[in-house]
């Protein structure tokens, strides 16, 4: 159902209070999300910004959402750009978790050294050892709120090996499958 031919809302006459933004931040933390590093590279600079907030849109045909804060100055770059690529991190890949993120005071000179950094398809760098990592060119930008959502159809993806790094409850985490065995 297209956006445009849905029925009317039921509420539509009434006014309705949103959730307060503590209270949603506050149930939004209980929610557990992959951690992920969104890079690009080009004439737009070569930049990297750590995002919980990016899922499969579609597979027909290959396509996945990100969501950057406005503030973030990763915003410019991939615009001019053009894609990014979404690099999901595995459970002992806090370092980047941290770094992208601005929260470590431990960042090497060569940030994106070919030590840990190749490409796909672009020239965006995406991580060599990364649980997944999806190359993508923008097929839509929307702004929502205080975020940009990116709509990125996909180049290229590769499948590493390992757990995923969550972030849930204000923490980092690794989930436990007890005996579960992940695919491979």
């Amino acid at each position: 159902m297209k956006a445009s031919h849905l029925p009317n809302n039921t509420c539509s006459d009434q006014v309705i209070e949103l959730a307060s933004r503590a209270d949603y931040i506050d149930a939004m933390s209980r929610v557990a999300n992959s951690v992920n590093v969104v890079t690009t590279n080009g004439v737009g600079g070569q930049i990297g910004v750590t995002v919980s907030a990016a899922t499969s849109v579609s597979a027909e045909p290959p396509t996945l959402l990100v969501c950057i804060h406005e503030l973030s100055k990763a915003i410019p770059a991939i615009q001019k750009n053009g894609g990014f690529c979404l690099n999901v991190l595995d459970s002992t890949q806090q370092k980047f978790a941290e770094i992208f993120a601005g929260m470590s005071s431990d960042i090497p000179d060569d940030l994106f050294s070919s030590e840990h950094w190749g490409t796909l398809k672009s020239t965006f760098p995406a991580l060599k050892d990364g649980l997944a990592v999806f190359d993508c060119k923008v097929n839509a930008v929307h702004k929502e709120g205080t975020h940009f959502i990116f709509i990125g159809q996909v180049l290229a993806a590769k499948k590493g090996k390992g757990a995923p790094l969550v972030y849930s409850q204000r923490a980092y985490a690794k989930p436990d499958w007890g005996n579960a065995k992940p695919s491979e």
